[in-house]
C-alpha cells in the first residue's frame, strides 16, 4: 500500500507531491468521497489514510471538508476508523455490511466504542449476524450507557430484538353451502364457521400450524406455517383429496 492509515508513509514509502498535488489521486478522493455505491475508486480505509496524510501535509479538517465538497463529521469519521483493530480495517466496505464486511457507517459507530476487545468483537458479529446500521448503534449506545452489560450480552439484546418473520402458506378454496352451514352448526355459542374451521383443521395439522382461519360466503381462506403446509400436502395425498375438498373434509370431522 502506499500510505498506511495513520496517514504516514509505508516503509520505503516517499511523496514528492503532497494529496492535492497529485492530480490522479486527489480525484480518486473525490470520487471515493462524493459518489454512491460501491463503484469507488478507494476503499473507506484508503480514503481515511489519505484524509490523515493531508492532516499530516498541514490541511486542515475544515478545509479537507471544503476541498472534497463533504461534511467535517463525514470527515472526521473518516478519520475514526484508525481506532478499528488493524486486523479488521480491511473489512471496511461500501454500501451495506455483508458477511465479507461492515459498512462504512457501521464501522464509524463501531470506533466510538473504548475498548479494542469490543470492537473486535462487534465488528466480527456484524459481519456474521448481518446487522444494520441501526442495530449497531443500538449494541454500541448500549454497552456505552451501561458497566453490567458486556459486549456479547448487547449483542444478544439486539439479536433477540429482531422481528422474526415466518413464511405463511395461504390457501383460498371455494366451500359449498352445505359445507357453510355443517361448520357454523358445529360452532360453540359466540363463534362463527371460520373458529370451527381454524379448530378442525388444528385437529388435523398441529395447533400451532393453522395461523388463521376467514370464512366470506362461499369463499374460504386456511393460512399456515411451512409444517402445517406440509402436513396439508401429506393429508390430501394419503386421503385422495383436492384442496377443494380439504373444507368439507375438515367440516365432516
Amino acid at each position: 500500500e502506499f500510505f498506511s492509515i495513520s496517514g504516514t508513509p509505508c516503509p520505503g514509502a516517499t511523496f514528492t507531491t503532497s494529496v492535492i498535488e497529485d492530480l490522479d489521486l486527489y480525484a480518486k478522493l473525490l470520487c471515493s468521497i462524493n459518489v454512491h455505491g460501491r463503484n469507488r475508486a478507494l476503499s473507506p480505509i484508503e480514503v481515511a489514510g489519505l484524509i490523515r496524510r493531508m492532516v499530516g501535509e498541514g490541511i486542515s479538517v475544515q478545509e479537507i471538508s471544503e476541498r472534497v465538497s463533504a461534511k467535517t463529521g463525514t470527515i472526521r469519521r473518516f478519520m475514526s476508523l484508525s481506532k478499528i483493530p488493524p486486523e479488521y480495517q480491511n473489512a471496511i466496505v461500501c454500501g451495506t455490511s455483508t458477511d465479507c464486511g461492515v459498512s462504512f457507517s457501521s464501522a464509524a459507530t463501531i470506533a466510538r466504542l473504548a475498548e479494542r476487545k469490543d470492537m473486535e468483537i462487534l465488528m466480527g458479529a456484524s459481519m456474521e449476524h448481518k446487522f444494520t446500521k441501526n442495530e449497531i448503534e443500538n449494541i454500541v449506545s448500549m454497552r456505552r450507557a451501561s458497566r453490567r452489560l458486556d459486549m456479547d450480552g448487547c449483542i444478544e439484546r439486539v439479536k433477540g430484538a429482531r422481528v422474526r418473520v415466518e413464511p405463511r402458506h395461504v390457501y383460498v378454496i371455494t366451500a359449498s353451502a352445505e359445507t357453510v352451514s355443517k361448520l357454523e352448526a358445529c360452532a360453540p355459542r359466540g363463534e362463527g364457521a371460520a373458529d370451527a374451521l381454524r379448530r378442525a383443521a388444528s385437529d388435523r395439522l398441529g395447533p400451532d400450524n393453522v395461523l388463521a382461519a376467514v370464512v366470506r360466503g362461499s369463499k374460504v381462506a386456511l393460512s399456515m406455517s411451512k409444517e402445517g403446509a406440509d402436513r396439508f400436502a401429506e393429508l390430501l395425498e394419503r386421503n385422495n383429496l383436492t384442496v377443494g375438498d380439504s373444507v368439507a373434509y375438515f367440516a365432516g370431522r
